[in-house]
Protein backbone atom coordinates (compact mmCIF):
# COMPACT_ATOMS: atom_id res chain seq x y z
CA UNK A 1 0.00 0.00 0.00
CA UNK A 2 2.78 2.48 0.65
CA UNK A 3 4.30 1.82 -2.57
CA UNK A 4 1.05 2.12 -4.48
CA UNK A 5 0.42 5.46 -2.15
CA UNK A 6 3.94 6.58 -3.32
CA UNK A 7 3.72 5.49 -7.33
CA UNK A 8 0.01 7.79 -7.05
CA UNK A 9 1.87 10.66 -5.51
CA UNK A 10 5.03 10.07 -8.15
CA UNK A 11 2.24 10.79 -11.17
CA UNK A 12 0.61 13.55 -9.71
CA UNK A 13 3.95 15.31 -9.06
CA UNK A 14 4.99 14.32 -12.80
CA UNK A 15 1.28 15.96 -14.07
CA UNK A 16 1.90 19.09 -12.43
CA UNK A 17 5.16 19.56 -13.67
CA UNK A 18 4.12 18.84 -17.12
CA UNK A 19 1.18 21.33 -16.73
CA UNK A 20 3.87 23.80 -15.94
CA UNK A 21 6.48 22.39 -18.76
CA UNK A 22 2.66 23.24 -20.89
CA UNK A 23 2.13 26.10 -19.67
CA UNK A 24 5.34 27.72 -20.00
CA UNK A 25 5.64 26.06 -23.76
CA UNK A 26 2.55 28.94 -24.27
CA UNK A 27 3.59 31.45 -22.83
CA UNK A 28 7.05 31.21 -24.48
CA UNK A 29 5.15 30.47 -28.06
CA UNK A 30 3.35 33.47 -27.35
CA UNK A 31 6.48 35.38 -27.05
CA UNK A 32 7.69 33.77 -30.00
CA UNK A 33 4.81 35.04 -31.87
CA UNK A 34 5.12 38.68 -31.09
CA UNK A 35 8.71 38.56 -31.31
CA UNK A 36 7.72 37.88 -35.25
CA UNK A 37 5.01 40.04 -35.66
CA UNK A 38 7.50 43.03 -34.24
CA UNK A 39 10.12 41.66 -36.13
CA UNK A 40 8.15 41.97 -39.27
CA UNK A 41 6.88 45.14 -38.35
CA UNK A 42 10.61 46.45 -38.39
CA UNK A 43 11.32 44.53 -41.83
CA UNK A 44 8.37 46.25 -43.07
CA UNK A 45 9.75 49.76 -41.65
CA UNK A 46 13.03 49.18 -43.08
CA UNK A 47 12.09 48.27 -46.80
CA UNK A 48 9.54 51.45 -46.38
CA UNK A 49 12.45 53.76 -45.65
CA UNK A 50 14.97 51.84 -47.61
CA UNK A 51 12.84 51.79 -50.99
CA UNK A 52 12.49 54.25 -53.21
CA UNK A 53 9.78 57.37 -52.17
CA UNK A 54 7.42 57.84 -54.13
CA UNK A 55 7.72 60.98 -56.69
CA UNK A 56 4.68 62.94 -56.56
CA UNK A 57 3.59 64.47 -60.06
CA UNK A 58 2.46 68.29 -60.57
CA UNK A 59 -1.34 67.00 -60.87
CA UNK A 60 -1.14 65.16 -57.53
CA UNK A 61 0.12 68.06 -56.16
CA UNK A 62 -2.18 70.31 -57.39
CA UNK A 63 -5.07 68.18 -55.54
CA UNK A 64 -3.29 68.05 -52.26
CA UNK A 65 -3.03 71.40 -52.19
CA UNK A 66 -6.80 71.43 -52.94
CA UNK A 67 -7.75 69.43 -50.21
CA UNK A 68 -5.42 71.09 -47.75
CA UNK A 69 -7.24 74.48 -48.73
CA UNK A 70 -10.27 73.10 -47.95
CA UNK A 71 -9.80 71.52 -44.88
CA UNK A 72 -7.60 74.94 -43.87
CA UNK A 73 -10.98 76.80 -44.65
CA UNK A 74 -12.73 74.04 -43.05
CA UNK A 75 -10.79 74.69 -39.69
CA UNK A 76 -10.87 78.16 -39.87
CA UNK A 77 -14.28 78.19 -39.95
CA UNK A 78 -14.78 75.68 -36.78
CA UNK A 79 -12.31 78.03 -35.28
CA UNK A 80 -14.72 81.20 -36.13
CA UNK A 81 -17.71 79.24 -34.72
CA UNK A 82 -16.13 78.71 -32.01
CA UNK A 83 -14.70 82.05 -31.87
CA UNK A 84 -18.83 83.09 -31.37
CA UNK A 85 -19.66 80.55 -29.39
CA UNK A 86 -17.01 81.76 -26.48
CA UNK A 87 -18.22 85.36 -27.25
CA UNK A 88 -21.67 84.41 -26.77
CA UNK A 89 -20.87 82.39 -23.35
CA UNK A 90 -18.85 85.54 -21.99
CA UNK A 91 -21.88 87.67 -22.72
CA UNK A 92 -23.99 85.46 -21.02
CA UNK A 93 -21.55 85.30 -18.00
CA UNK A 94 -21.35 89.40 -17.88
CA UNK A 95 -25.26 88.78 -18.07
CA UNK A 96 -25.23 86.56 -15.34
CA UNK A 97 -22.76 88.56 -13.39
CA UNK A 98 -24.91 91.28 -13.44
CA UNK A 99 -28.00 89.32 -12.32
CA UNK A 100 -26.02 88.04 -9.35
CA UNK A 101 -24.92 91.55 -7.99
CA UNK A 102 -28.44 92.48 -8.46
CA UNK A 103 -29.20 89.62 -6.44
CA UNK A 104 -26.44 90.16 -3.78
CA UNK A 105 -28.23 93.71 -3.63
CA UNK A 106 -31.90 92.47 -3.26
CA UNK A 107 -30.39 90.41 -0.13
CA UNK A 108 -28.25 92.89 1.48
CA UNK A 109 -32.22 95.08 1.11
CA UNK A 110 -33.56 92.52 2.39
CA UNK A 111 -31.21 91.63 5.63
CA UNK A 112 -31.93 95.08 6.92
CA UNK A 113 -35.36 94.87 6.83
CA UNK A 114 -35.15 91.78 8.37
CA UNK A 115 -33.40 93.33 10.89
CA UNK A 116 -35.49 96.66 11.14
CA UNK A 117 -38.87 94.28 11.31
CA UNK A 118 -36.66 92.48 14.48
CA UNK A 119 -36.12 95.71 15.80
CA UNK A 120 -39.59 96.66 16.03
CA UNK A 121 -41.08 93.20 17.16
CA UNK A 122 -38.27 93.84 20.13
CA UNK A 123 -39.88 97.58 20.63
CA UNK A 124 -43.35 96.08 20.19
CA UNK A 125 -42.83 93.28 22.85
CA UNK A 126 -41.03 95.81 25.11
CA UNK A 127 -44.28 98.20 25.36
CA UNK A 128 -47.17 94.64 25.71
CA UNK A 129 -44.71 93.99 28.83
CA UNK A 130 -45.27 97.56 29.49
CA UNK A 131 -48.63 97.14 28.86
CA UNK A 132 -49.30 94.17 31.03
CA UNK A 133 -47.46 95.31 34.17
CA UNK A 134 -49.35 98.59 34.05
CA UNK A 135 -46.31 101.00 33.60
CA UNK A 136 -48.69 103.41 31.80
CA UNK A 137 -49.06 105.75 34.88
CA UNK A 138 -45.08 106.27 35.05
CA UNK A 139 -44.33 106.93 31.22
CA UNK A 140 -43.62 110.35 30.58
CA UNK A 141 -45.61 112.59 28.38
CA UNK A 142 -43.44 112.43 25.81
CA UNK A 143 -43.76 108.49 25.50
CA UNK A 144 -46.64 107.36 22.62
CA UNK A 145 -49.40 105.32 24.16
CA UNK A 146 -51.31 103.00 22.32
CA UNK A 147 -53.97 101.15 22.73
CA UNK A 148 -54.30 97.35 22.58
CA UNK A 149 -56.07 97.56 19.19
CA UNK A 150 -53.42 99.24 17.57
CA UNK A 151 -50.74 97.28 19.23
CA UNK A 152 -52.39 94.19 18.11
CA UNK A 153 -52.19 95.48 14.30
CA UNK A 154 -48.34 96.78 14.70
CA UNK A 155 -47.56 93.53 15.64
CA UNK A 156 -49.28 91.76 12.61
CA UNK A 157 -47.83 94.15 10.38
CA UNK A 158 -44.46 93.36 11.73
CA UNK A 159 -44.87 89.58 11.51
CA UNK A 160 -46.16 90.13 7.84
CA UNK A 161 -43.55 92.15 6.57
CA UNK A 162 -41.20 89.38 8.55
CA UNK A 163 -42.73 86.90 6.48
CA UNK A 164 -42.68 88.85 3.05
CA UNK A 165 -39.14 89.72 3.94
CA UNK A 166 -38.17 85.79 4.77
CA UNK A 167 -40.05 85.00 1.34
CA UNK A 168 -38.14 87.42 -0.67
CA UNK A 169 -35.04 85.95 0.96
CA UNK A 170 -35.76 82.32 -0.07
CA UNK A 171 -36.56 83.77 -3.64
CA UNK A 172 -33.59 85.46 -3.67
CA UNK A 173 -31.22 82.78 -2.60
CA UNK A 174 -32.91 80.12 -4.82
CA UNK A 175 -32.10 82.63 -7.71
CA UNK A 176 -28.47 82.98 -6.75
CA UNK A 177 -28.33 79.30 -6.93
CA UNK A 178 -29.46 79.25 -10.15
CA UNK A 179 -27.19 81.85 -11.21
CA UNK A 180 -24.35 79.50 -9.98
CA UNK A 181 -25.50 76.72 -11.60
CA UNK A 182 -25.82 79.12 -15.03
CA UNK A 183 -22.10 80.12 -14.15
CA UNK A 184 -20.72 76.92 -13.62
CA UNK A 185 -22.66 75.40 -16.75
CA UNK A 186 -21.50 78.67 -18.60
CA UNK A 187 -17.94 77.80 -17.27
CA UNK A 188 -18.21 74.25 -18.72
CA UNK A 189 -18.95 75.35 -21.38
CA UNK A 190 -15.86 77.81 -22.06
CA UNK A 191 -13.75 75.13 -21.12
CA UNK A 192 -15.46 72.52 -23.86
CA UNK A 193 -15.20 75.87 -26.42
CA UNK A 194 -11.60 76.44 -25.52
CA UNK A 195 -10.68 72.44 -26.22
CA UNK A 196 -12.47 72.62 -29.39
CA UNK A 197 -10.53 75.60 -30.25
CA UNK A 198 -7.02 74.50 -29.41
CA UNK A 199 -8.08 71.06 -31.24
CA UNK A 200 -8.77 73.25 -33.94
CA UNK A 201 -5.16 75.42 -34.13
CA UNK A 202 -3.59 72.08 -33.63
CA UNK A 203 -5.52 71.09 -37.14
CA UNK A 204 -4.98 73.89 -38.61
CA UNK A 205 -0.97 74.06 -38.09
CA UNK A 206 -0.63 70.77 -39.31
CA UNK A 207 -2.21 71.39 -42.34
CA UNK A 208 -0.10 74.68 -42.73
CA UNK A 209 2.99 72.27 -42.40
CA UNK A 210 1.53 70.08 -44.85
CA UNK A 211 0.68 73.04 -47.63
CA UNK A 212 4.76 74.15 -46.68
CA UNK A 213 5.75 70.52 -47.57
CA UNK A 214 3.65 70.53 -50.56
CA UNK A 215 4.56 73.68 -51.45
CA UNK A 216 8.38 72.98 -51.12
CA UNK A 217 7.61 69.64 -53.27
CA UNK A 218 5.79 72.03 -56.21
CA UNK A 219 8.75 74.41 -56.17
CA UNK A 220 11.10 71.28 -56.79
CA UNK A 221 9.12 70.29 -59.28
CA UNK A 222 9.07 73.07 -61.01
CA UNK A 223 12.89 73.57 -60.56
CA UNK A 224 13.35 69.99 -61.96
CA UNK A 225 11.02 71.05 -65.18
CA UNK A 226 13.01 74.48 -65.87
CA UNK A 227 16.53 72.22 -65.65
CA UNK A 228 14.83 70.20 -68.04
CA UNK A 229 13.25 72.64 -70.23
CA UNK A 230 16.71 74.52 -70.39
CA UNK A 231 18.36 71.49 -71.14
CA UNK A 232 15.94 71.20 -74.26
CA UNK A 233 16.08 74.38 -75.50
CA UNK A 234 20.72 74.18 -74.98
CA UNK A 235 20.47 70.64 -76.91
CA UNK A 236 17.94 72.14 -79.77
CA UNK A 237 19.91 75.61 -80.38
CA UNK A 238 23.79 73.29 -80.85
CA UNK A 239 25.14 73.85 -84.06
CA UNK A 240 25.16 71.49 -87.14
CA UNK A 241 27.46 70.17 -89.32
CA UNK A 242 26.30 72.48 -92.51
CA UNK A 243 26.43 75.97 -90.58
CA UNK A 244 29.89 74.74 -89.77
CA UNK A 245 30.47 74.46 -93.36
CA UNK A 246 28.90 77.37 -94.31
CA UNK A 247 31.09 79.76 -91.46
CA UNK A 248 33.81 77.90 -93.16
CA UNK A 249 33.05 79.14 -96.96
CA UNK A 250 32.39 82.38 -95.35
CA UNK A 251 35.47 82.75 -94.19
CA UNK A 252 37.26 81.46 -97.07
CA UNK A 253 35.49 84.43 -99.29
CA UNK A 254 36.36 87.18 -96.71
CA UNK A 255 39.73 85.76 -96.67
CA UNK A 256 39.69 85.39 -100.40
CA UNK A 257 38.34 88.71 -100.95
CA UNK A 258 40.93 90.10 -98.72
CA UNK A 259 43.97 88.54 -100.25
CA UNK A 260 42.46 89.65 -103.26
CA UNK A 261 42.46 93.61 -101.99
CA UNK A 262 46.02 93.16 -101.02
CA UNK A 263 47.34 91.45 -103.94
CA UNK A 264 46.00 93.57 -106.00
CA UNK A 265 48.00 96.87 -104.96
CA UNK A 266 50.01 97.35 -108.03
CA UNK A 267 49.91 99.38 -111.66
CA UNK A 268 47.60 98.88 -113.72
CA UNK A 269 45.95 100.05 -117.23
CA UNK A 270 42.77 101.60 -118.30
CA UNK A 271 41.34 97.65 -118.32
CA UNK A 272 42.42 96.71 -115.20
CA UNK A 273 45.17 94.51 -116.60
CA UNK A 274 48.51 94.39 -114.10
CA UNK A 275 51.22 96.74 -116.13
CA UNK A 276 53.61 95.19 -113.39
CA UNK A 277 53.91 91.36 -112.66
CA UNK A 278 54.74 89.29 -110.04
CA UNK A 279 57.86 87.42 -112.30
CA UNK A 280 60.19 89.83 -114.43
CA UNK A 281 59.74 89.50 -118.07
CA UNK A 282 62.09 91.07 -121.00
CA UNK A 283 59.53 93.38 -122.11
CA UNK A 284 60.26 96.10 -125.08
CA UNK A 285 59.59 99.95 -123.89
CA UNK A 286 56.84 101.02 -125.22
CA UNK A 287 56.14 104.74 -127.04
CA UNK A 288 52.66 106.17 -125.91
CA UNK A 289 51.21 106.53 -129.01
CA UNK A 290 51.93 102.91 -129.70
CA UNK A 291 50.06 102.23 -126.51
CA UNK A 292 47.13 104.51 -127.55
CA UNK A 293 46.48 102.99 -131.25
CA UNK A 294 46.97 99.02 -129.43
CA UNK A 295 43.83 100.06 -127.95
CA UNK A 296 42.18 102.04 -129.81
CA UNK A 297 42.44 99.07 -132.47
CA UNK A 298 41.23 96.54 -129.61
CA UNK A 299 38.58 98.52 -129.00
CA UNK A 300 37.29 99.09 -133.02
CA UNK A 301 37.32 95.44 -133.22
CA UNK A 302 35.44 94.73 -129.99
CA UNK A 303 32.92 97.06 -131.47
CA UNK A 304 33.28 96.12 -134.58
CA UNK A 305 31.94 92.22 -133.35
CA UNK A 306 29.23 93.30 -131.13
CA UNK A 307 27.37 96.09 -133.38
CA UNK A 308 28.34 94.56 -136.74
CA UNK A 309 30.36 97.06 -138.29
CA UNK A 310 28.60 100.06 -137.40
CA UNK A 311 30.89 102.71 -135.45
CA UNK A 312 29.49 104.38 -132.66
CA UNK A 313 30.64 107.89 -132.24
CA UNK A 314 31.75 108.63 -128.37
CA UNK A 315 32.03 112.08 -126.61
CA UNK A 316 34.80 112.83 -124.59
CA UNK A 317 33.36 112.56 -121.10
CA UNK A 318 31.96 109.62 -121.99
CA UNK A 319 35.58 108.17 -122.86
CA UNK A 320 37.04 109.47 -119.68
CA UNK A 321 34.20 108.44 -117.46
CA UNK A 322 34.27 104.91 -119.10
CA UNK A 323 38.25 105.08 -118.28
CA UNK A 324 38.14 105.85 -114.40
CA UNK A 325 35.06 103.34 -114.21
CA UNK A 326 37.73 100.87 -114.79
CA UNK A 327 40.33 102.21 -113.13
CA UNK A 328 38.14 103.09 -109.73
CA UNK A 329 38.46 99.60 -107.71
CA UNK A 330 35.53 97.57 -106.10
CA UNK A 331 34.63 98.27 -102.83
CA UNK A 332 32.91 94.97 -100.80
CA UNK A 333 30.39 96.35 -98.38
CA UNK A 334 28.89 94.17 -95.12
CA UNK A 335 26.02 93.37 -97.19
CA UNK A 336 27.84 91.68 -100.08
CA UNK A 337 27.00 94.32 -102.36
CA UNK A 338 30.13 95.64 -104.91
CA UNK A 339 29.98 99.49 -105.88
CA UNK A 340 33.22 101.78 -107.33
CA UNK A 341 34.68 104.39 -104.98
CA UNK A 342 35.61 107.58 -106.80
CA UNK A 343 37.82 109.46 -105.83
CA UNK A 344 38.14 113.31 -106.96
CA UNK A 345 41.82 113.34 -106.74
CA UNK A 346 42.27 110.82 -109.42
CA UNK A 347 40.13 112.11 -111.58
CA UNK A 348 41.62 115.60 -110.82
CA UNK A 349 44.95 113.56 -111.59
CA UNK A 350 43.47 112.05 -115.11
CA UNK A 351 42.61 115.77 -115.98
CA UNK A 352 46.17 116.71 -116.00
CA UNK A 353 47.32 113.61 -117.50
CA UNK A 354 45.39 114.18 -120.29
CA UNK A 355 46.69 117.60 -120.53
CA UNK A 356 50.41 116.54 -120.38
CA UNK A 357 49.41 114.34 -123.40
CA UNK A 358 47.86 116.55 -125.25
CA UNK A 359 50.93 119.06 -124.97
CA UNK A 360 53.46 115.90 -125.96
CA UNK A 361 51.12 115.41 -128.99
CA UNK A 362 51.27 119.12 -129.91
CA UNK A 363 55.33 118.61 -129.37
CA UNK A 364 55.31 115.41 -131.60
CA UNK A 365 53.24 116.99 -134.50
CA UNK A 366 55.37 119.70 -135.00
CA UNK A 367 58.29 116.92 -135.28
CA UNK A 368 57.08 114.19 -137.29
CA UNK A 369 55.59 114.12 -140.64
CA UNK A 370 52.38 115.37 -141.65
CA UNK A 371 50.93 111.92 -142.41
CA UNK A 372 52.12 110.58 -138.51
CA UNK A 373 50.31 114.02 -137.49
CA UNK A 374 46.92 112.98 -139.35
CA UNK A 375 47.09 109.73 -137.85
CA UNK A 376 47.90 110.95 -134.05
CA UNK A 377 44.87 113.34 -134.73
CA UNK A 378 42.70 110.76 -136.01
CA UNK A 379 43.60 108.40 -132.44
CA UNK A 380 42.98 111.27 -130.02
CA UNK A 381 39.39 112.28 -131.74
CA UNK A 382 38.34 108.47 -132.03
CA UNK A 383 40.38 106.52 -128.97
CA UNK A 384 41.01 106.91 -125.48
CA UNK A 385 43.79 107.73 -123.86
CA UNK A 386 45.18 105.40 -121.35
CA UNK A 387 46.65 106.60 -117.85
CA UNK A 388 49.10 104.39 -115.24
CA UNK A 389 47.51 104.61 -111.82
CA UNK A 390 49.49 103.48 -109.08
CA UNK A 391 47.24 101.95 -105.69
Amino acid sequence: MDTVMTIKRQIEEEKGSLEKTRERLQLNRAKASSLEADLNKIVSQLQAARGPKPTLEPSDIWLQMKQLNSEKEKHRKIADDSKNEIGELTATMEHTKSRTKTLQFRIVMAEKLKEASRRGEALALAERKNLSNGEHEASTASDVTLSVEEHSVLVQKAEEADAACRKKIDAAMQELDQANRGKLELLERVEEAMAAVETSRKALEEALKREESTNKAKLVAEESLRKLRSEQIIQNWRPTGNSSVKFKTSAATTAAVVAHRRAGSGIYDVNGLSLVTATPKSTKAMSIGQILSMKLDHRELEVAGKGGGAKKKVSLGQILSQKYDALSPLRIDHGGASRRQFHPRRRKLGFVVYALLLAKHRHRKKRQPAAAAAADSSSCTHGSFSTKAVY
